[in-house]
């Protein structure tokens, strides 16, 4: 009797591990078909660069992205992106968040891509948000790099921040681009260039670009104001002084002061301080204006 309990109590223990053993099986299943679809190869390695505080997320699998392009973190958000070629085989762990750990640690070979577009070349630190048409003479709108195709001295991309639009030449560019960069509203010929900032002849540097002789807006003509004051609360006395709207436009010796009712007359200057440093009397001053009426009805 005894014997019979323990035979069926071996049989029930070997069935609870058989039972373990197909949900174990089950989930890793489960597990692997999270990430079924996922295509081969392994996103590029990002050198450098700053996370921006704004990223684009251009995809969210590799379902997504057309044919062998693999959905890739990157510093300005996820995009597609050609995976990284490599003869070395290497043995996947796939966890949740999909991080791969290779078993070999062996430098990897260089990645090969063509870059066949005009003015394009292969770089191994081809930057990451790539300078367009719109913004070639500022800043790009994020730092970093990876390897791959940019464009060669003279070209830049027809549209920022995108590796994948054409490289066309630099006065395509400034063809383009509406008339804000030279002061005149003129189309640079080009950028300055090298440390002494040299143009084209014809042109000069002007901003970093290399503008027209003639680009800088005409400035307002300077005014100095001539010594002396103009006596306050001038009233007109109807003789012949010419109308002025600045110093410039009265003789040496006058100066363009407001009146009370006619606007600007040049009238002769009368600094109120005599020889000796003293201020001089009203009356002084009013008289050599011929005021004197003025002054009467005044008093």
């Amino acid at each position: 009797m005894h014997l019979q309990w323990a035979a069926l109590l071996a049989f029930l223990s070997q069935i609870t591990f058989l039972k373990g053993m197909i949900t174990m099986d089950n989930a890793e299943t489960s597990q692997f078909k999270k990430i079924s679809g996922q295509k081969p190869g392994e996103c590029p390695i990002i050198v450098g660069g700053t996370r921006t505080s704004t990223p684009i997320n251009r995809c969210e699998d590799d379902n997504q992205c057309p044919g062998k392009r693999k959905c890739c973190d990157t510093l300005i958000g996820t995009a597609c992106m050609l995976p990284e070629t490599s003869d070395l085989q290497t043995t996947t762990v796939t966890t949740l968040s999909h991080i791969r750990y290779p078993t070999s640690t062996s430098a990897r070979p260089k990645p090969t891509q063509e870059c066949n577009g005009e003015g394009e070349e292969y770089s191994e630190c081809a930057p990451l948000c790539p300078k367009g048409c719109d913004n070639m003479h500022k800043k790009p709108t994020c730092s970093g790099c990876k390897p791959g195709c940019k464009c060669k001295r003279g070209f830049h991309r027809l549209a920022v921040d995108d590796s994948s639009s054409p490289c066309v030449r630099n006065a395509v560019c400034e063809a383009m681009t509406s008339k804000e960069n030279c002061p005149d509203g003129s189309i640079p010929t080009s950028v300055c260039r090298g440390k002494h900032k040299s143009c084209p002849k014809g042109t000069r540097c002007t901003n970093g670009l290399c503008c027209p002789l003639n680009a800088n807006p005409p400035s307002p003509p300077t005014t100095t104001a001539r010594p002396g004051q103009c006596p306050e609360n001038l009233i007109y006395n109807f003789a012949k002084w010419p109308s002025c709207t600045q110093d410039s436009d009265c003789p040496s010796s006058q100066k363009c002061c407001a009146t009370m009712y006619s606007g600007k007359v040049c009238i002769a200057i009368i600094s109120g301080i005599g020889k000796d440093g003293k201020k001089r009397p009203l009356e002084t001053v009013m008289k050599l204006l011929g005021l004197e009426q003025v002054m009467n009805i005044l008093q």
